[in-house]
């Protein structure tokens, strides 16, 4: 289970495809809605040829298949956009939790209706907070030393995937079109595959959505800047090279992940959705550490 510290990043961070951090919004003003699903990879393979869980096999898997698997629960994140600033949901993380960020500030508030309170997040505390996962991550590796093989390399690679991952210099991405197209959501996308290392995903992006392609690849490289301590490109930026990414698939250790965006609306939207409701009393990330999860009431003493 994830720490309170990278719960809370991840949910600054992670809201769907497109985690906004940095960079302007192009204009763009609308709602963007996203759908991730992760199923067992054992879950799928009666769904395949022959069995297999080749990732190719995987890919080829309808949609509708995927999501009519038993115990599949699709979450979905809705961001909304207005020039600079940024909201988007907690994609059932929390009920009714919302994150609003500007963009041009590089301020984020996490609002806790259920508690009428709101955390504020500058550059400097999420900083603090990356700092503090390496720190963790180097302990994690004192550890490590004694070990079973098996065991480190479990570890190995949970500490890859936290927030603030040290390592080597970030591996160039390889991106390779695999002359592949279909309409995904409404959207005409063409296939791409991209490895970095020993990551490989294949998206499909579209070219129809030029000023959301700017606006996401700023924002997922904002991401990436903030989960590694030795940035480079990842796969979600790479695909935004060529497109906008309509579906991104990718085979992990266990589960087989797709990321889509599902819906794109362009229509004006009100003020009042971008700013911290009256009245709402301002916590701070200490007090959040401190008292557990967002949406939860601190324990009473005795």
């Amino acid at each position: 289970m994830r720490s309170l510290r990278a719960q809370v990043v991840m949910l600054l961070l992670g809201c769907g495809l497109a985690s906004p951090m940095t960079g302007r919004a192009d204009g763009f003003e609308g709602t963007l809605k996203f759908r991730t699903v992760s199923v067992p990879i054992d879950q799928l393979k009666g769904l395949t040829d022959g069995g297999s869980a080749d990732a190719d096999k995987l890919y080829a898997i309808p949609i509708d298949k995927v999501m009519a698997v038993p115990g599949v629960k699709p979450r979905e994140t809705t961001i909304q956009v207005k020039g600079s600033k940024v909201r988007a949901d907690t994609g059932g993380r929390e009920p009714d939790g919302y994150v609003i960020m500007d963009i041009d500030q590089g301020t984020s508030w996490m609002v806790m209706p259920a508690q009428k309170k709101y955390v504020e997040w500058t550059k400097a505390d999420l900083k603090a907070l990356a700092d503090k996962m390496g720190e963790m991550q180097k302990q994690m590796q004192e550890r490590m030393a004694g070990m079973p093989p098996e065991q480190r390399k479990q570890m190995e690679a949970m500490m890859k995937s936290m927030p603030g991952a040290a390592g080597s210099d970030a591996p160039k991405p390889q991106v390779r079109a695999l002359g592949k197209t279909q309409t995904i959501n409404g959207m005409q996308t063409t296939a791409y595959e991209v490895r970095i290392g020993d990551d490989t995903a294949v998206g499909w992006v579209t070219q129809d959505q030029k000023d959301l392609q700017r606006t996401f690849k700023k924002l997922r490289e904002g991401e990436e800047k903030m989960m590694s301590r030795n940035p480079g490109p990842g796969l979600q930026s790479a695909l935004a090279d060529n497109g906008l990414p309509v579906r991104v698939q990718k085979v992990e250790r266990t589960d087989y992940r797709i990321e889509e965006l599902v819906d794109v609306q362009r229509m004006p939207m009100a003020v009042e959705l971008f700013a911290i409701p009256a009245g709402f009393e301002k916590t701070t990330p200490q007090q959040l550490m401190q008292h557990g999860r967002p949406g939860t009431a601190a324990p009473k003493s005795d």
